[in-house]
């Protein structure tokens, strides 16, 4: 996911962590999570999942947003297959400008994978995400396991399936540099 809670105290996780591909259903545990449909001059490119900061930020990442020349933001909890067809699930988006970060793709470890969409025409349901302070994950150890929410792929065998309902799973810290 492009944003996450808080991290995990890892003694209240008694197992290994999954990954979002096997995440379970969140519910309304994240309501501020939603999912972006991007588009290009073309037309649509692809999903991505966002937060949303306040009515009218969604936080996401800038691989998502590079080269799009719009978006439009869905916040629900119910799957893709809960729509009698995806004209009807697409019809209940709000449209945005998606805005990279200046320095995206500028180093090999793309620190600056950060995008950002400006709502234009609606606004997002609170409540709303909360950034961490600076410097958060400095004092946190190799392996703290954190919450992670997201959209994505749902399983890739035999073919790549999409999953619109938002789900959570818990990643490992693996490096805080």
């Amino acid at each position: 996911g492009a944003c996450s809670d808080a991290p995990t105290d890892p003694t209240e996780i008694p197992k290994a962590p999954d990954f979002i591909l096997y995440g379970s259903p969140d519910g309304n545990d994240h309501p501020y999570v939603g999912l972006l449909l991007f588009f290009d001059a073309d037309g649509p490119v692809g999903f991505c999942t966002g937060s949303a900061l306040d009515a009218n930020t969604i936080l996401t990442a800038g691989h998502c947003t590079h080269g799009a020349t719009a978006a439009h933001w869905y916040q629900m909890e119910k799957p893709l297959d809960a729509f009698p067809t995806i004209a009807a699930f697409l019809q209940g988006g709000i449209i945005g400008t998606p805005i990279t970060y200046p320095a995206f793709g500028a180093s090999f470890l793309n620190t600056g994978d950060v995008g950002v969409v400006q709502l234009v025409n609606g606004t997002a349901t609170g409540p709303y995400a909360e950034l961490a302070e600076p410097n958060a994950l400095a004092d946190l150890s190799k392996h703290h396991l954190f919450d992670i929410v997201g959209y994505g792929v749902e399983d890739v065998r035999p073919v790549q399936v999409f999953n619109a309902e938002r789900l959570q799973a818990q990643a490992t810290l693996v490096n805080a540099k």
